[in-house]
């Protein structure tokens, strides 16, 4: 008998009234539910040479709280930077100097929650990025160094014909 009602007559409208009314409340829930951010740590860049400093930035965590940034290779752990406060909001940063003598391979940088002794803590977000020997040799450099070639050669012919008809 309820299922003819809600199939005929009166019950179109009763559907309709149960689906808004489930509309009303999942607005109100999105909306008063709190939604926190998805928790990631970004690097400045993703390959570094033996001596540069690594930035790391975190963001998404929860917020207010003081963190700890570990840097890793595979084998062991190089050195962390304990007790990151948040500056600006929303935002965690630190750095790390990576030593000549430290290991040429894949890298990571982990956050976790500040306090646990002896790099214990759950890892809340992580960033992997390469240790090489050589400093990256950015083409951009490589192009400039080129045109300045050329431009000072163009100078050097320049004044050379130049000083050929003075004599």
């Amino acid at each position: 008998m309820i299922e003819k009602r809600l199939l005929f007559g009166r019950g179109r409208n009763c559907m309709r009234w149960i689906a808004f009314s489930a509309l009303i409340v999942l607005i109100f829930l999105s909306l008063t539910t709190p939604v926190f951010a998805q928790a990631a740590v970004v690097t400045d860049k993703g390959s570094y040479a033996r001596g540069e400093t690594v930035y790391a930035t975190a963001t998404g965590l929860p917020s207010p709280g003081i963190y700890d940034f570990y840097y890793n290779p595979p084998a062991g752990d190089a050195g962390s930077e304990l007790g990151v406060v948040e500056a600006p909001a929303g935002e965690w940063h630190s750095s790390f100097t990576i030593q000549l003598a430290d290991a040429t391979e894949s890298w990571f940088v982990r956050v976790v929650k500040n306090g646990k002794p002896n790099n214990a803590g759950q890892e809340l977000c992580r960033a992997d990025f390469t240790v090489t020997d050589v400093p990256e040799f950015p083409s951009i450099f490589v192009l400039g160094a080129g045109i300045m070639f050329l431009i000072c050669g163009a100078i050097y012919l320049g004044m050379r014909k130049h000083a050929m008809r003075k004599v």
